[in-house]
């Protein structure tokens, strides 16, 4: 995890690397992987994240090179990616097992209403 905040914006970072940093901060409104402190030890300046942290709405971008364009840190998003990661994983996991209970009831309910009308189909079926 080093890795990323030592590479992003630096010299080693390929373009690549930066998008995908990038486009995950924009979609799941989160700043680097525990928060906004997470870019501290980046060449991006004092109180600088990279643009990406913060609203489209916020302040016009400095330092706009590249990729490499900065917003205040205290117009970032103030939660880390790594815990909106898991409350989208958790999320999904609750709407999987709800889903999965439904559709084992809706099979339950199936089964006796099969039951049933079988019963009603014998005592048709003998008489």
């Amino acid at each position: 995890s080093s890795g990323i905040n030592a590479e992003y914006g630096g010299t080693d970072a390929s373009e690549e690397d930066q998008e995908t940093v990038n486009n995950i901060q924009t979609h799941i409104t989160c700043c680097g992987l525990t928060g906004p402190d997470y870019w501290k030890a980046t060449t991006f300046g004092v109180g600088k994240v990279p643009k990406s942290c913060c609203p489209e709405d916020d302040q016009p971008a400095v330092n706009a090179t590249a990729g490499n364009a900065t917003c205040a840190a205290s117009n970032a998003y103030p939660d880390g990616c790594l815990t909106k990661a898991n409350d989208l994983v958790a999320q999904a996991l609750t709407i999987l097992i709800i889903a999965i209970v439904v559709i084992i009831l809706f099979q339950v309910i199936c089964m006796i209403l099969a039951c049933c009308s079988k019963g009603e189909y014998e005592e048709v079926s003998t008489a």
